[in-house]
């Protein structure tokens, strides 16, 4: 919470500043979106590498994807942590090997 408000007091006082034009000590308006845009990009490129996907993940094979060193979780570290990825379409509509199609939901049986 307080990186978040340090960070909040950072921008406050750096932005203002950046937005003025080059000859008064500024990057522009212009430069200050190209700088904003380029860590925009920086952050995605490193979610993309570094932060694994989780979506369909039970929580014990999480716990072992997140005991790897950080440096190995990325986008292959569910291979390494021993996370399998479900086909497309297998696992849907079965709950616990039971089929689940044709069954009311719990409101509209009344």
């Amino acid at each position: 919470m307080s990186f978040h408000f340090a960070n909040q007091y950072g921008n406050a006082r750096a932005v203002p500043n950046m937005l003025l034009p080059v000859a008064d000590g500024g990057i522009s308006p212009q430069g200050t979106f190209w700088l904003f845009a380029a860590v925009t990009v920086l952050g995605g490129a490193w979610v993309w590498f570094a932060v694994p996907e989780t979506a369909g993940t039970s929580l014990e094979n999480m716990d072992g994807l997140f005991s790897l060193p950080w440096h190995r979780i990325g986008r292959y570290g569910g291979r390494e942590a021993g996370v399998e990825e479900e086909e497309s379409g297998e696992g849907r509509g079965k709950e616990q090997g039971r089929e689940v199609e044709g069954r009311e939901p719990e409101a509209i049986r009344g």
